[in-house]
């Protein structure tokens, strides 16, 4: 994660699910959520593991994710995968606090 804005919404509980391109290998359970460029992390819990197509997510995701609408969702993660679209092969993680 990146950016004080997403470290606000996690430590504040607005934003409990993150969206990466791609398959990742990732298993429910403890994680530490930071971002070693800001100096901050927490621990939280991981509760669901999905993998998707972006244009398949729920809409119920991309509020936990901190956004109103798909399309705002897909140009934030422009900014870290330029090639980012609708049909993008998604990970949506889901975590808690722990």
């Amino acid at each position: 994660m990146a950016g004080e804005k997403n470290r606000d919404m996690v430590l504040n509980g607005s934003k409990t699910v993150t969206i990466r391109e791609g398959e990742r290998a990732c298993v429910c359970g403890p994680v530490l959520i930071g971002c070693p460029e800001l100096g901050w992390c927490v621990l939280k819990n991981i509760i669901s593991v999905k993998h998707t197509t972006m244009d398949n997510i729920f809409i119920d995701d991309v509020w936990k994710g901190g956004h109103r609408t798909e399309d705002g969702y897909i140009e934030e993660l422009k900014q870290y995968y330029p090639d980012f679209n609708e049909y993008s092969v998604i990970t949506v993680i889901e975590w808690e606090d722990k």
